[in-house]
């Protein structure tokens, strides 16, 4: 989704450029105008990449296993705390949707090794 704003950010940044600039005070514009917008986006990602890293170790350790189910675990609860504010009905369904993704994700990893010859 950052990368996705940033792009966003970018065509807004060349629609702002003025052509009686000099060529580095545009691509200036553009790139900062770009970075501004990606940026809210792209923290919002960093930190739950990190909630769910701590989130996934900590279980394993506690579990002293690494399975789908530590993977589904973690993916309810990114998804309940990313969408906590939002209510309790939109907290659970967030939750279970982002559990199920995780899941899917972590089952199709493993097809991929196990059905596809490297």
């Amino acid at each position: 989704m950052a990368i996705i704003k940033f792009g966003d950010g970018f065509v807004h940044g060349l629609h702002q450029v003025k052509l009686s600039d000099l060529l580095k005070l545009q691509v200036n514009r553009v790139v900062n105008l770009a970075g501004q917008v990606g940026r809210h986006f792209g923290n919002s990602l960093l930190v739950l990449g990190l909630i769910y890293y701590r989130s996934e170790s900590g279980l394993v350790s506690l579990t002293d296993t690494d399975d789908l189910l530590n993977i589904v675990v973690v993916g309810l609860n990114i998804g309940s705390s990313y969408w906590a504010f939002g209510g309790i009905r939109l907290t659970t369904i967030a939750g279970g949707n982002d559990g199920v993704m995780a899941a899917a994700a972590v089952a199709r990893k493993h097809a991929v090794k196990r059905f596809v010859p490297m």
